[in-house]
């Protein structure tokens, strides 16, 4: 069994390499059916809350080539267990840095907080 860390280690992992290779289907193959992604300027420059794959995919688009996240990393430990683990996560943008919450639900991405620092 894995630390609630490593879980959430390995999914902002994997979802860096998606984002870097600009792979949004296998950004999205890293979400839950039932997903959220609130962000607060860090990608759209408004504060935008995407439901769903579909949104999800619609905001990616429209913004990866341009905002070139990287560096996906635990601001600290994360919690939980395996049906729920939450992590208070970095990264960094072509313009900013940002910080961000993250919830996984048996593994798959849930609800995913983004905000530029």
């Amino acid at each position: 069994m894995s630390s609630a860390s490593e879980r959430a280690t390995h999914w902002l992992n994997e979802f860096e390499a998606a984002l870097k290779a600009q792979d949004i289907g296998a950004a999205l193959n890293l979400f839950d059916d039932d997903c959220y992604w609130r962000d607060l300027i860090s990608f759209t420059w408004n504060i935008k809350t995407s439901e769903g794959k579909d949104q999800i995919a619609d905001m990616l688009k429209a913004t990866l080539s341009h905002v070139k996240p990287s560096h996906w990393k635990l601001a600290e430990d994360a919690t939980g267990d395996e049906a729920m683990t939450e992590a208070w996560i970095t990264f960094e943008t072509s313009v900013a840095r940002g910080k961000g919450h993250l919830r996984l639900k048996n593994g798959k991405g849930w609800t995913l907080l983004t905000t530029m620092v």
